[in-house]
């Protein structure tokens, strides 16, 4: 017997669930809206912390085979110090976006929890898996060419993830893709507005200062 009280995925019958982790991930490369579908209903928030150490160590690994890496001064030990931090780092990212996305996003139609969008946004980092990639095809090519090759790419990948954030809000929400989009931007409008503050803060108290000495 069905509860009234069971999740979407619980009163599906076996054809109807979605399939495991892999095919979640695989969806979100390249179909989103199902993947949103499914880790919303399914909730696997241990693949949360799996793309994002999976994204941590493709990026650390791409940093470690610049040039200009650490390991080439001696200081490899230091990889897995990096990717611990960078990994808390980028969760800490993660649960301050779901806590803003959440209050730009949430309406009367859909309140959302943000434990789920959480997971969602998490998983949005998976394009970062790439980076590592995307480094050793370049890595052959002369100094210039694979510089902006490497750009151009890592612009994308971050565009991807932007866009795959963008998605996820809007399908998880129901809400249009214009207020999804000002939900993953008001974290930079924040920021912004918090830097120009302390700018106009710093400068007038430099200005002070100066009048002070000066008079």
């Amino acid at each position: 017997m069905q509860s009234e009280f069971a999740l979407p995925y619980d009163n599906m019958s076996p054809l109807e669930k979605p399939e495991g982790a892999l095919t979640i991930l695989y969806n979100q490369l390249v179909s989103p809206k199902k993947a949103v579908q499914a880790l919303s209903e399914r909730r696997p928030y241990w693949l949360a912390f799996f793309v994002i150490v999976l994204s941590v160590l493709s990026r650390m690994t791409a940093g470690l085979l610049s040039p200009s890496s650490p390991l080439v001064f001696g200081a490899g030990s230091l990889f897995a110090l990096l990717c611990i931090a960078q990994f808390f780092i980028t969760v800490i990212f993660a649960i301050a976006a779901a806590s803003i996305y959440h209050f730009a996003a949430t309406n009367e139609f859909k309140l959302g929890d943000v434990r789920v969008l959480f997971l969602l946004i998490a998983v949005c980092f998976l394009p970062g898996i790439f980076f590592a990639p995307i480094t050793l095809l370049v890595y052959g090519l002369p100094s210039a060419a694979a510089t902006a090759v490497w750009t151009l790419c890592a612009i994308g990948l971050w565009v991807w993830s932007f866009v795959l954030q963008i998605i996820a809000v809007k399908n998880y929400y129901e809400i249009s893709g214009g207020r999804s989009f000002f939900a993953v931007i008001l974290p930079f409008i924040l920021v912004g507005a918090l830097g120009a503050a302390v700018f106009v803060l710093m400068f007038a108290y430099l200005v002070g200062t100066i009048r002070g000495l000066v008079g």
